[in-house]
C-alpha cells in the first residue's frame, strides 16, 4: 500500500490558519494581563491567606493550559 500524499494547502489557506493562531494566542495572552494583576486584590478583599493566593494562580494557569487551543 503506498504512503500517502502529505495535503497541500494554499498559500492563503495557510495565512489564515497562522492569522487565527495569532489571534487565539494573543487574546489568552491578553486574558492573563489582565487578570493576573487583579486576583491577588480580589482574593485579599475576601480574606485569602498567601497559601490561597498561590492556589488561585495556579489554579488559573493550569486552567489556561488545559483551555487554550
Amino acid at each position: 500500500m503506498p504512503a500517502s500524499d502529505p495535503v497541500l494547502i494554499s498559500e492563503t489557506d495557510r495565512r489564515l490558519l497562522f492569522i487565527s493562531l495569532y489571534v487565539a494566542v494573543f487574546s489568552t495572552m491578553l486574558g492573563i494581563g489582565i487578570v493576573i494583576p487583579l486576583l491577588p486584590r480580589f482574593a485579599e478583599t475576601l480574606g485569602a491567606s498567601g497559601f490561597g493566593i498561590g492556589m488561585i494562580f495556579s489554579s488559573f494557569a493550569l486552567s489556561r493550559a488545559f483551555a487554550m487551543p
